[in-house]
């Protein structure tokens, strides 16, 4: 899937685009194929902002991380995704199904029980 790129002061180089890509590869591993994701980069004096929007399934987290170098800042945010969509996808795999009792159905008697007719 495309990535899309938002620079804010941030001139958005193709080499900033390759060593995004390259850190989010190990990300599109646990989501899969189908996600949608958008980069803002942000320059403020000496502060750099990274904030990324991962759009994946039914669900939406949002890595954000600022730090002096904008690389750094890519790295931390896709760290932080990382642990919320494995967060997340563990809910999913450990929410049990319970059947309802309604539903269930016992049969004690049918063994023991024999015919006088």
């Amino acid at each position: 899937m495309p990535i899309d790129f938002t620079g804010r002061q941030v001139e958005i180089s193709p080499a900033l685009q390759r060593y995004t890509e390259e850190r989010f590869k190990k990300i599109v591993r646990l989501v899969g194929e189908q996600y949608d994701l958008h980069v803002i980069l942000t320059a403020e004096k000496h502060r750099r902002h990274a904030e990324l929007t991962l759009k994946f399934r039914q669900h939406q987290i949002v890595g954000i991380e600022e730090t002096a170098d904008i690389r750094t800042a890519i790295s931390g945010a896709i760290e932080k995704l990382g642990r919320q969509a494995v967060r997340q996808l563990e809910r999913g795999r450990t929410k049990r199904r319970h059947k309802p009792t309604a539903a269930v159905v016992l049969n004690v008697l049918g063994a023991g029980v024999s015919d006088q007719s």
